[in-house]
């Protein structure tokens, strides 16, 4: 991780204000109606992904619903792949396990 002297805003991690310790200082901490709206948009959107992976079981089996669901990241990586025609490097292929 850059430290704040070092960090040249080079990449993306740079740039992430919750990534690089000198990244983000000038911006205000979240206030407290943010953090109870993304602590409610993170506690239902947890628990409507858990409804609808057990109700998917209804139409296709427990072997596929896990197989989808597990190789989602690397259908993200190579449907961006496509799409956007982007290399896959080391990295990215990297992230996704």
């Amino acid at each position: 991780m850059p430290s704040p002297s070092s960090c040249t805003g080079c990449c993306s991690r740079c740039r992430s204000s919750w990534h690089c310790p000198g990244g983000g200082r000038d911006k205000p901490p979240l206030s407290g109606a943010d953090l109870r709206l993304l602590s409610g948009l993170g506690f239902s959107g947890y628990y409507l992904a858990s409804f609808l992976d057990f109700s998917g079981l209804q139409y296709i089996s427990a072997n596929l619903e896990r197989l989808i669901l597990y190789l989602n990241p690397t259908f993200v990586l190579a449907i961006g792949a496509l799409l956007f025609h982007t290399p896959v490097t080391a990295s990215n292929a990297l992230r996704c396990w």
